[in-house]
């Protein structure tokens, strides 16, 4: 018999104390799959204006998802941007979604299904990227069958 497959673990990132403890975070369980914005509350422990949109694209921000960016990546998880907490602007979600991404965010949180079909326009492949990710591992699947930098004499 097989042992039950363990669920993984997201690591929503909510306060300035969980910001600034993303290291012991990331080491916490080897579960732990990727970290997630979580614009609204952190707002609040920020102690950002409430007018302020949590999850637009402002300055204010900027450091914050670089910062759980670097922890994704520095410890191999998925980084996800916070959700857009207009579930009715579309644009907005779609001009938040496309930061997140050009930032390197592996994806954005969906708070209602009507935001799910922008996001997957936005975080999905587009053809010519599936193209060049083929390339590059064929490209590497080649060096590692080649037996190493041949000597010209």
């Amino acid at each position: 018999m097989t042992s039950p497959r363990a669920e993984g673990i997201e690591g929503l990132i909510e306060t300035a104390l969980g910001l600034q403890n993303l290291r012991e975070t990331t080491r916490s369980s080897d579960r732990l799959e990727a970290l997630i914005v979580g614009p609204a509350d952190l707002a609040a422990s920020l102690a950002f204006p409430p007018a302020v949109e949590a999850a637009g694209d402002s300055d204010r921000w900027h450091f914050v998802r670089m910062t759980v960016l670097v922890a994704a990546r520095a410890a191999g998880l998925d980084a996800i941007d916070g959700p857009h907490l207009q579930v009715d602007d579309v644009d907005g979600l779609r001009t938040g979604a496309i930061r997140a991404r050009e930032l390197g965010f592996d994806g954005k949180w969906a708070l209602h299904p009507s935001q799910i079909e922008p996001l997957n326009e936005c975080f999905v492949p587009s053809a010519a990227e599936l193209d060049r990710a083929r390339a590059v591992l064929a490209s590497l699947g080649e060096a590692r069958r080649s037996s190493g930098a041949e000597r010209r004499r």
